[in-house]
């Protein structure tokens, strides 16, 4: 091979080697740019070494990038609920099972979020410095459960809603996980799970036995006293409501609870 093939060679491995400088350099990653207003600070650096984003600086971005809306100053996150209270904003207290509207700012002990959207399972988060995998991210979206975010921050201390949507309040009292437990020649038992979210006295629970046509066969109540987030029911026909079916006969049953002082 000649000199001058072997110049061409070199040449040509140096340009691709600069063409793939260049392309990893378009690649890095680079920080959004800040919104004028933002009192936040996009980076920092601590006992733990830099964080690449934070989540009040990226809250205060998608109340301004989303809604329009330049928030105050309200310091570190653990105490925006009760600034935002004091200047007059809408913040609700977190109960287990509300639901809170699209768009509004979502608070930890020492952590805020921006909920994108909701409902009673679960939530899509987008928030600033977030810790996965033991390093911390500049910004990340993500759909949690709630209980998920119950497990990984604890209880959040509330939300604050901007656009005038209220938060959808928790159910009162729900039935979920009925099971048919057993079903026999003369005799039954079912299975229900009472919720009670706002922990409301629970002071009773039972049973309707109908015959095909609707007519009420037999009634039991169980007396109790409970003010937790939810009970497990069983009722069992024969030992709990003292009553035989009569084999090959069609039966409708429904299952009860009294709470805060109403039956559900």
């Amino acid at each position: 091979m000649g000199r001058k093939n072997k110049r061409k060679i070199q040449k040509a491995v140096s340009l691709l080697w600069v063409s793939v400088l260049v392309i990893s350099t378009i690649f890095q990653y680079q920080p959004a740019k800040a919104s004028v207003g933002n009192p936040y600070p996009q980076t920092y650096s601590d006992g733990e070494g830099y964080h690449p984003g934070n989540c009040t600086w990226q809250v205060w971005e998608e109340a301004y990038t989303r809604l329009g809306i330049q928030l105050p100053n309200w310091g570190n996150a653990g105490g925006w609920c009760n600034r935002a209270r004091s200047e007059g904003y809408t913040v609700v207290d977190y109960t287990d099972g509300a639901v809170p509207p699209d768009n509004c700012i979502i608070e930890w002990s020492g952590h805020v979020a921006w909920v994108l959207s909701a409902d009673s399972v679960g939530a899509n988060i987008r928030e600033g410095n977030i810790k996965l995998n033991g390093a911390y991210q500049a910004v990340h979206e993500q759909w949690w459960s709630w209980e998920q975010l119950r497990r990984y921050r604890g209880n959040p201390k509330g939300f604050i809603i901007l656009n005038g949507i209220p938060v959808t309040p928790a159910p009162s009292v729900s039935f979920t996980d009925f099971n048919q437990n057993g079903v026999w020649d003369t005799n039954a038992e079912m299975y229900t799970k009472v919720m009670n979210p706002n922990r409301e006295a629970i002071s009773a629970v039972g049973c309707y036995l109908y015959d095909a046509n609707g007519a009420l066969v037999k009634s039991y109540t169980e007396n109790c006293s409970y003010d937790l987030s939810y009970i497990n029911y069983n009722c069992n026909i024969n030992n709990d409501m003292k009553y035989t079916l009569m084999p090959g006969t069609t039966y409708k049953f429904e299952l009860f609870a009294v709470v805060g002082g109403k039956e559900y």
